[in-house]
């Protein structure tokens, strides 16, 4: 019954923002505030919207006035997986790895909120990436850790830069190109 109200939820924010105005897709505030510990409007925004306001030119996800600001294909891309289970993309095709490119830089800028050091903040972003693939209705943890582990994997080629603390529980694996 989760996975359906999940995916129902979904679909009713993609139908919403496809109307061309900033939108807000319901599970995107439960997991800004799983990753920064606080509430924080959380707002898609179309290309239009994103260069009227002068936001930098390629990022997916910013804070903004203590708004997590997100581009428009990134939060499509992120509701568009929560929609997709159980037909999920497949393991290391590109479609997952724009989500998961998608879902990291997001959980950033949520986090970024703290103004934790950068090796902090990052390590905090990869310990909630789990939590929140599961909120978006990943069928288990050990499923949500292997997506984690793919996106470390092929963090180099995605152009992600990762900084984390020694004592981070979450440890980078060699990159591939």
């Amino acid at each position: 019954m989760l996975r359906q109200a999940v995916a129902g939820a979904a679909l009713l924010a993609m139908a919403a923002g496809s109307a061309g105005a900033a939108w807000t897709p319901p599970l995107l505030p439960t997991i800004a505030r799983q990753a920064s510990g606080q509430t924080l409007p959380v707002r898609c925004l179309t290309t239009t919207e994103w260069l009227a306001a002068k936001l930098p030119s390629g990022a997916l996800a910013i804070l903004h006035r203590r708004s997590v600001l997100v581009a428009d294909h990134a939060c499509s891309v992120i509701v568009g997986y929560a929609a997709s289970f159980p037909n999920a993309p497949k393991p290391g095709t590109s479609q997952e790895l724009d989500v998961t490119r998608s879902l990291y830089r997001f959980l950033v800028a949520a986090v970024s909120e703290l103004r934790l050091a950068r090796r902090f903040a990052d390590c905090r972003a990869l310990k909630t990436f789990v939590p929140a693939l599961l909120t978006l209705g990943a069928p288990s943890k050990q499923y949500a850790s292997n997506v984690r582990k793919r996106l470390l994997t092929a963090r180099k080629r995605l152009h992600i830069n990762i900084t984390i603390t020694k004592n981070c529980p979450v440890q980078l694996p060699p990159t591939t190109h």
